[in-house]
């Protein structure tokens, strides 16, 4: 079998005025970044971070020798990073987004909630009822739109207050989804890999019937 070549993968900060790179990084040991997320909420005020997901050894089925969230901090008025530190994780991270002060990872099939810590993130809840890899993620108030690469978007209620993070609505048909958007509170559009478009809305009370429904993924 032919051994498949090693990735090459970059980090670069570039001045949108000028468009010259004013910082770059190379990652070296066969280390690939698959997502990248930037974030001014989490953390300490007024900081901005940086988080990636790296695989070593990665293959493009998204398999690797092991897999981290790398977090940064942006210096020098955004034009410079610092390393803060890295969190392993069981898959590649693919899928970032942020709530509350959260944040909230698809770690392969698992939607993850981490908070900001002292020498890694701090993983808090975990919803592993997804049957195939997230690929994005999209958070309002204190819903959570997930859409995976094979069964479409699915909401996903997150409760810290009662440690509870878990489906209340799916798409009825599964999609092979490669992205979508949010159009309002209720309502995402998206398209899949065979040129789709769809939306869909969430029905009125829905949330509540998740809640007082002993069958929901909790």
């Amino acid at each position: 079998m032919k051994k498949q070549a090693p990735f090459a993968s970059c980090l670069r900060i570039v001045d949108p005025f000028s468009f010259e790179t004013v910082y770059l990084q190379e990652f070296e040991n066969n280390e690939t970044v698959m997502s990248v997320y930037v974030s001014n909420t989490m953390g300490m005020t007024g900081q901005v971070y940086l988080f990636l997901g790296v695989g070593l050894e990665a293959t493009l089925q998204k398999d690797c020798k092991a897999a981290e969230i790398q977090t940064y901090s942006f210096t020098q008025d955004g034009s410079s990073l610092q390393f803060l530190y890295r969190t392993s994780t069981e898959h590649i991270p693919t899928a970032f987004s942020e709530t509350r002060g959260r944040l909230m990872v698809g770690v392969g099939s698992i939607l993850r909630v981490y908070e900001m810590g002292q020498k890694k993130l701090l993983r808090k809840y975990d919803n592993r009822n997804f049957k195939s890899q997230i690929i994005k993620i999209e958070c309002k108030d204190n819903k959570i739109f997930v859409g995976d690469v094979q069964q479409s978007v699915h909401v996903v209620k997150f409760r810290p207050d009662q440690g509870q993070l878990y489906i209340f609505a799916d798409d009825v048909l599964n999609r092979y989804l490669t992205s979508f958007c949010l159009l309002d509170d209720d309502t995402v559009a998206g398209v899949d890999k065979f040129e789709n478009f769809f939306v869909n809305r969430l029905p009125v009370g829905c949330e509540e019937d998740a809640e007082d429904d002993p069958s929901a993924s909790k």
